[in-house]
């Protein structure tokens, strides 16, 4: 039998093994084109929002504004570039992955925004901003809604008051306990509710200049147990506790997931190291601790727990987690 193209004679003992190579050489045959590599899976969104100056006529866009991007993980701004608004006070930032991030803006002759916590953001986010000339003068003070309108009476419920006026350093009163505010800016306010006994209560927000608006009845506390715990929770633990009067995510925060089902305790895993549970504790009247196990929780509100954590990853902080 003849062959198209002969086989040197010393190649004939492995001449199966290389026969489709010669004979693509000897025909001309092209080499099989290289496969596509896979689409890739990473998924990727962006944040973008607009930047408003505040003045006694109210809000306008602000161009040339800088918008500043940090992964909390770091806390290194400008990572994802420096933002500067168009004509419309409009940014958007360049691709990003699923992660904590925060955000804050400024621009030279106004006050620059507080640092703004996104929290695990892992899909497309709108964020505004509000910066207020030294000069300008703002709304009156009013208090329009609290967010989320109840929680339980032993408090530690994150709740967002919105309105206008509202002032750097404002101060917030349930029902006459004092607590700290975070101004977001004029028109949103941020606090931890302190314990208060059943019942509704007044809202009052005063300003650092001494104005001092109250929303009648406009918060609620009820008892833990009227508040269902199973679920899936997912947030944070302090990296530094002393830090707990503060909103939000810390760019050194650790992760913090936690299973309640059947009103049982089942998984509770901190900064990356799943807690070993041999005795699942219950949850009664809305808290829940371990036997030999320095984990505590309690439910604050609706879609928010609170409790404290003593391990290795997660040495001698309290958590807080909202339900998903």
């Amino acid at each position: 039998m003849s062959e198209r193209c002969p086989i040197p004679r010393e190649l004939r003992p492995i001449r199966l093994a290389i026969l489709a190579v010669l004979v693509s050489g000897c025909t001309g045959g092209a080499p099989a084109a290289p496969s596509a590599p896979p689409p890739s899976t990473v998924q990727t969104f962006r944040i973008s929002g607009t930047v408003y100056e505040v003045d006694s006529a109210g809000q306008h866009p602000l161009a040339t504004a800088m918008v500043e991007i940090a992964d909390s993980t770091t806390g290194a701004w400008g990572a994802y570039g420096r933002l500067i608004t168009d004509s419309e006070g409009r940014y958007v930032s360049g691709p990003l992955n699923s992660r904590h991030y925060l955000a804050r803006a400024s621009k030279s002759g106004y006050t620059a925004s507080p640092a703004v916590s996104l929290g695990f953001v892992e899909a497309s986010r709108t964020l505004d901003f509000e910066l207020v000339s030294p000069f300008a003068s703002t709304a009156p003070l009013s208090v329009g809604v609290v967010s989320p309108p109840a929680g339980s009476t032993g408090g530690g419920t994150t709740v967002r008051i919105t309105g206008t006026g509202f002032q750097s350093r404002a101060t917030v009163a349930f029902g006459g306990a004092t607590v700290a505010a975070y101004a977001e800016n004029s028109t949103t306010i941020h606090t931890t509710v302190p314990p208060h006994g059943p019942g509704a209560v007044d809202v009052l927000v005063t300003n650092p200049d001494g104005q001092a608006a109250t929303l009648t009845r406009g918060y609620t506390y009820a008892s833990p147990g009227s508040f269902d715990f199973n679920g899936t929770w997912v947030g944070y633990a302090l990296a530094h506790p002393e830090s707990a009067a503060r909103v939000g995510v810390s760019h050194s925060d650790m992760d913090f997931r936690l299973t309640i089902e059947n009103n049982t305790v089942t998984s509770v895993t901190c900064g990356g190291a799943a807690i070993a549970i041999e005795s699942p504790p219950p949850v009664t009247d809305g808290e829940f601790s371990f036997n030999g196990v320095p984990v505590t929780g309690r439910i604050a509100a609706a879609t928010e727990a609170v409790g404290t954590i003593n391990t290795t990853a997660c040495p001698s902080t309290r958590w807080n987690a909202t339900k998903q």
